[in-house]
């Protein structure tokens, strides 16, 4: 039975529905949040950890404990998701991509059993003709979001084959 989640991202748009729903059912919410987040207007207690994914202490404090982590947060330019790592793609990726993975490896460390990250269908730069676009489609990204995204997507089911975690990536679209 899951009581405890860590979320990321939790005061985003996607976030704070997540939130909402876990809160809904009782689950206790710990949530890394970066200090000038809005932290305002949720339906009950949430247990705040200041920080984001490029601080260790933070994110072991954050997965400690917990039963699951779901990992909705990405950090980008304002308004900007696909180019949204705009002039410093390497700050972007250690932001994101080395960013998921150390939290990947502290929730794995502390015993995290599940783990759901919000991917995109921008892993999706087109689809092939005469083809549905599913979960079997090939992905083909355009755009380092993309590619960001496939990359977790590929580390998830390492982790799930090599430690036993049960991972999961939704590929919402807009």
């Amino acid at each position: 039975m899951i009581e405890t989640v860590a979320v990321t991202g939790a005061t985003g748009y996607v976030g704070r529905f997540v939130v909402a729903e876990l809160l809904r059912q009782d689950v206790v919410v710990r949530a890394l949040a970066r200090t000038q987040s809005d932290r305002s207007g949720f339906n009950g207690p949430v247990t705040w950890i200041d920080g984001h994914l490029r601080a260790d202490d933070a994110l072991h404090t954050l997965v400690d404990g917990a039963d699951a982590v779901v990992h909705l947060a990405f950090e980008h330019l304002p308004g900007r998701y696909r180019g949204g790592e705009g002039d410093d793609l390497d700050a972007w990726l250690d932001a994101n991509l080395s960013g998921t993975l150390r939290l990947l490896t502290a929730a794995r460390d502390a015993g995290v059993e599940h783990f759901l990250f919000l991917s995109s269908r921008a892993v999706f730069s087109r689809t092939e003709p005469g083809r549905m676009l599913d979960e079997s489609h090939p992905v083909s990204p355009d755009t380092h979001y993309g590619a960001y995204k496939v990359a977790i997507e590929a580390f998830l089911q390492s982790f799930a084959k090599t430690d036993g975690m049960r991972t999961a990536s939704l590929r919402a679209t807009g």
